[in-house]
């Protein structure tokens, strides 16, 4: 019985690593069949109304190991390499398969170079393109603008879904998703108690963005079924927590921390921690729900006033199970490094160690810097940790 459960995990998550490497491929053989495909930049673009409105919704991200010779043609040098990527992949044709791809605000230089790209008459093959520009903001007059903009990008997804898209189709969506988000608080449970690693949550999570989410569900379910026959391992105190200015798309600085013998618990990031998010609510306008759920109540690292951000963090950081803290400011950020002074005296405030990565985890030397570095905080931290979990 045992062996039978062991073999099972490992196939279950060979299979959610499989959707996670290999990101475009269920939308690309979801459009072979004839349905929609709705690209999307970023989760904070609402996936409810992709559904409702009957699309297969994808998340569309940068291969950071690609080559950007067209790119480098139009994209100023100075923006990120994210967004030089994404503008190459798509300007190109790499994403002709869409049917429509949604742009969040965050990426809003790369929707005007984009466009204009396309006015210019050298990319015949983009897909068309909405933005979707929510703002991170609890102000009145912003959440006058973001219910605008919010309404706007429904009416567009009801003519392109020929009237499909409808309350009762929404309320359907936000059950499957309202199922995730539980299925997803418990894989953070199991987190916390040991019986997945920091890396393989990252990928079961991460492959949610990429698949269908009705099958994803199922197979979450699967997983989660074999994880708690699975003995919990963890210590009070034992685990690492990641704040990191970069989203964390590929799971290269959780595998280096576990390398040097540390254990991650938790990130204060959507691909990972924070998608155990609360439910979207059920009662009223499902309509609003949504936009409450992406706007009102949103709690992530961009949303203002600060007090918003450190929600989620408060939470984490009341854990018994978190003993250490990673940082990881790499040179292209350009927000985290402003709030950095604030955080750290918030952690310092908790007697938790903090360590702060400032190198590039893509550049060689850079990653070699940030192995060593976490080597020693690990190790010197041991005994700190160890006493804190006792």
């Amino acid at each position: 019985m045992k062996e039978q459960n062991s073999a099972s995990l490992q196939n279950l998550f060979e299979h959610f690593a499989n959707v996670y490497h290999n990101r475009e491929l269920a939308a690309q053989k979801a459009h072979q069949l004839g349905r929609k495909i709705i690209g999307r930049t970023s989760h904070d673009i609402p996936v409810e109304p992709l559904l409702a409105a009957g699309f297969f919704p994808v998340l569309i991200t940068a291969d950071l190991s690609r080559a950007t010779p067209f790119a480098d043609l139009y994209v100023d040098p100075e923006l990120p390499g994210e967004t030089r990527i994404l503008f190459e992949s798509i300007s190109t044709g790499d994403q002709a398969f869409l049917d429509l791809l949604i742009l969040a605000r965050a990426q809003d230089k790369l929707y005007y170079f984009l466009k204009e790209i396309y006015r210019l008459g050298r990319a015949p093959h983009m897909p068309p393109l909405l933005m979707l520009d929510l703002m991170p903001s609890q102000r009145d007059s912003v959440l006058a603008y973001n219910r605008n903009r919010y309404q706007a990008f429904l009416d567009r997804l009801k003519r392109l879904s020929d009237g499909k898209l409808t309350a009762d189709s929404l309320k359907a969506a936000c059950v499957l998703t309202n199922q995730i988000r539980a299925l997803h608080r418990q894989i953070q449970d199991l987190r916390f108690e040991g019986r997945l690693s920091g890396s393989q949550a990252l990928k079961v999570i991460g492959a949610g963005v990429f698949m269908d989410l009705s099958d994803y569900a199922r197979d979450l379910q699967q997983l989660i079924t074999h994880l708690t026959l699975r003995p919990a391992i963890s210590k009070k105190g034992s685990g690492v927590m990641i704040i990191s200015a970069e989203p964390l798309r590929f799971t290269q600085l959780h595998e280096m921390i576990e390398d040097v013998g540390g254990t991650i618990m938790a990130e204060d990031d959507v691909w990972g921690s924070r998608t155990a998010s609360h439910d979207i609510a059920a009662d009223g306008s499902i309509e609003d729900a949504i936009f409450a759920k992406y706007t009102v109540h949103s709690s992530g690292p961009d949303s203002f006033p600060a007090s918003k951000r450190d929600e989620f963090l408060n939470e984490m950081l009341k854990r018994d199970e978190i003993g250490a803290i990673v940082f990881y400011v790499p040179p292209s950020d350009r927000k985290l490094g402003w709030d950095l002074p604030r955080l750290t005296q918030k952690i310092e405030a908790t007697g938790l160690p903090c360590i702060k990565l400032f190198h590039d985890l893509a550049n060689p030397k850079g990653a070699e810097s940030i192995k060593s570095e976490l080597r020693e905080f690990l190790a010197s931290h041991h005994t700190l940790i160890t006493q804190r979990g006792a």
